[in-house]
């Protein structure tokens, strides 16, 4: 989303140029990424892979069980949101902790035919929660939660954030 963003950006402001220069500096930037192999899921293992820069310069400590198939009943795009979203809020909340308290600890696995989805991670400010959803005021923030809820129901699952003792809890069912 962000890099759509500021694609969009520069060809609405007839830099087309900027457009190409940053196109190709995204492609570098994916080229030169290793991905690692987190389970046998490739769109999950590109996911964590990307992160993973960000968990190892900050200290976080990152947890996962993964057991997943190859392939998943979901689009990767649909995947990528819910993913990617949830990874990017938890690195930023657990980033507002001291260096020994940031944990994140991601858990997905399939059964009966539902990808289940669990993400914790240990925050510095407890959230505010509007209508079920974690809601900030801070500017350009709010917008992954939505997307993850919004993907969701667009996929006939279900979503659920929650705080249990000192962690943030996302859970989806697809």
């Amino acid at each position: 989303r962000h890099f759509f963003s500021n694609i969009l950006n520069y060809i609405e402001n007839d830099e087309s140029e900027q457009a190409k220069e940053y196109i190709h500096s995204i492609i570098e930037s994916v080229d030169s990424t290793a991905i690692k192999k987190y389970c046998s899921n490739e769109t999950v293992n590109m996911i964590l892979s990307s992160y993973e820069i960000d968990i190892k310069e900050n200290d976080i400590d990152f947890k996962y069980s993964l057991n997943i198939p190859k392939e998943l009943p979901i689009e990767d795009v649909d995947l990528t949101s819910i993913l990617s979203n949830g990874m990017e809020n938890a690195i930023n909340a657990v980033l507002t902790q001291d260096k020994s308290k940031r944990i994140i600890e991601l858990d997905m696995s399939e059964r009966n035919g539902k990808l289940l989805i669990s993400l914790e991670n240990t925050y510095g400010m407890a959230p505010e929660f509007a209508d079920g959803l974690p809601v900030t005021g801070a500017e350009g923030h709010g917008f992954g939660t939505q997307s993850i809820y919004y993907t969701s129901e667009k996929l006939k699952g279900n979503c659920h954030f929650s705080v249990i003792g000192d962690r943030f809890v996302l859970q989806v069912i697809l």
